[in-house]
């Protein structure tokens, strides 16, 4: 009794009512033949006849490897187009016309040619921006491309408004302050506002997005390059392993306190250092709270009378560039 069951049952029948032909010499195969992908072949022409794509050398049919538009490949042949690198089958690998990619760059070329596709789309736009500006100027002039007849129609004798329309290929319109109406209209193709296929809003079936690498894909902060690799994720920004470190010293971050300056990581130290700023009394580094006065900067308890060294809490005199109570500064314009 066989083991199998009724769906397949059915596809054995199929499958074996199915006439094999060889892809190489299109005769159909009957004996044992190699299944490379989707394709069938002879054992004897697999052998004789099958030819890498990069050597140009013979196939046996243990070693060969197809990609995904049908080319054929020894083992130590299927390498990347770019790095040159062996690729592994396993890992994965991208196919971009007809040329193998290891992952890393596929990755890279892809982004690269969208990054093309989006400066090709914003000269596009720009053009059209231009030309619609170029109409709209016209349009004011009232310089209309349409040829027509006129109907002129005059209403009484008194002061009135005058207006002159001319409608053809293309919009022109024109009004004058005078006497009487003056109407004019012309027949023929126009780009205006009508009943026609237009490239305007309507309804259809809108095909759906392919999604981008560049927005799946996040950047780095530092080398602002795609991370392809482990991400390192602090403070709502990316980062390579590699980059995420301090950028004067280059020393890696470990259970240290982290400063931004320009999205860059820092050491605290190293951040206080080359943008840190200095009170003018103690020559101390100014972090939370301070004073900013006569275009310095003073801790809370450093901003003081230079005179009587009280603390300046409401406000101050300056006098030469420096601090002055109101009593101190008095008894010095006095003298």
């Amino acid at each position: 009794m066989s083991t199998l069951s009724l769906k397949e049952r059915k596809r054995n029948l199929v499958l074996e009512g199915k006439k094999r032909t060889c892809c190489l010499c299109q005769q159909p195969i009957s004996g044992s033949f190699h299944k490379i992908g989707t394709k069938y072949y002879h054992t004897t022409c697999s052998e004789t006849k099958l030819i890498c794509v990069v050597c140009r050398q013979t196939i046996q049919g243990e070693e060969m490897i197809s990609d995904e538009h049908g080319q054929l490949y020894h083992n130590n042949c299927f390498r990347c187009v770019n790095c040159s690198k062996l690729i592994n089958v396993k890992l994965g690998y991208l196919a971009i016309k007809k040329k193998a990619y290891c992952k890393e760059c596929g990755i890279t070329k892809k982004l690269e040619e969208e990054k093309l596709e989006d400066e090709e789309k914003k000269k596009i736009e720009n053009k059209k921006n231009r030309r619609g500006r170029e109409r709209g100027r016209g349009k004011e002039r009232g310089k209309g491309r349409g040829r027509g007849k006129k109907l002129v129609k005059a209403k009484g004798k008194g002061t009135g408004t005058e207006t002159n329309t001319e409608k053809g290929t293309g919009r022109g319109e024109k009004t004058d302050r005078g006497r009487g109406k003056v109407k004019g209209r012309g027949r023929g193709r126009g780009r205006g506002q009508g009943r026609g296929r237009g490239r305007g809003k309507g309804r259809g079936i809108t095909k759906p997005k392919n999604e981008r690498l560049s927005d799946i894909i996040p950047n780095c902060t530092v080398c602002s390059q795609p991370i392809l690799s482990k991400v390192v994720k602090a403070l709502n920004l990316h980062f390579h392993l590699d980059c995420f470190k301090c950028q004067k010293c280059n020393f890696k971050f470990r259970g240290s306190t982290i400063s931004l300056h320009n999205n860059l990581p820092y050491h605290q130290q190293c951040h206080r250092k080359l943008f840190g700023k200095k009170c003018e009394h103690c020559g101390k580094y100014v972090e939370k709270e301070f004073i900013n006065a006569l275009e310095k900067v003073w801790h809370l308890k450093c901003f003081k009378c230079i005179e009587c060294k009280n603390l300046l809490s409401g406000s101050y005199i300056p006098l030469d560039n420096q601090p002055y109570c109101e009593s101190c500064a008095n008894k010095i314009n006095k003298k």
